[in-house]
Order: C-alpha cells, then structure tokens, then sequence
C-alpha cells in the first residue's frame, strides 16, 4: 500500500495497516458503488456479495471509523454520507479480506488519514 502523503510503501497487508490507522482515528477509503453496496441494509457485505464491484475505479469516498469479528469473519465498519436510512443506521460492514486483491467492493484500492486538524 502506498501513501502518496507520507510516500510509505508498506510490505504490511491493508488489514493491518487499516488497524493501525484506526488506532488513531477515523480513515477515508475509496470503494467501487454498485447495486450491492447501493442497495445494502444489514449484515456483512462480503467478498461475494459485492462481486459487481470488482472491475472498475473507485468512485465514492467514506469514512473507516472502526473493525469487527463475526462469525470468524473480519470486517470494517463505515460510515457512509447517506443519512441514516441508509444501511445499518447509515453504517455499513464490509468484509475485510485478507492478503492481495483490492477486497470487498474495492476496500484496499485507495486510504488517507489526516495527520492534523488545523
């Protein structure tokens, strides 16, 4: 993963850097919207269940504020910019796949952080 800011290109795999980042606040990610994330009311949208999102560029941004376990199943949480009838009270649970591949409905293609608040 490589952050254009910071220019750190990380052996480490975009679940734990994401971890990491969490550690210190909320994380923007850029994630493909098709039907699936469009249309998503509750659960875990998992690597299949987004499968329409898997070619193309990202083109929404929201916001990481934090990660689960269900199920044996890791994900990160989101909150998203559509109000709160939107999903899980305007949140959403993406599943965090793990090693290559830019993950459930693109998840790992694009992150930042702000260092500061000015």
């Amino acid at each position: 993963m490589f952050d254009q800011q910071q220019g750190v290109n990380s052996s480490l795999d975009p679940w734990t850097l994401l971890k990491a980042a969490l550690e210190n606040g909320v994380t923007t990610i850029a994630v493909n919207v098709q039907t699936s994330l469009y249309y998503y009311e509750k659960g875990v949208l998992t690597l299949n269940g987004c499968a329409d999102a898997v070619s193309g560029w990202p083109n929404h941004a929201i916001m990481a504020v934090g990660w689960g376990t269900e199920g044996g199943l890791d994900y990160v949480i989101v909150k998203n910019s559509w109000g709160n009838g939107w999903g899980e009270n305007g949140y959403a649970r993406i599943e965090a796949t793990k090693g290559s591949g830019m993950g459930a409905c693109q998840l790992w293609n694009v992150a930042s952080q702000p260092s500061s608040i000015v």
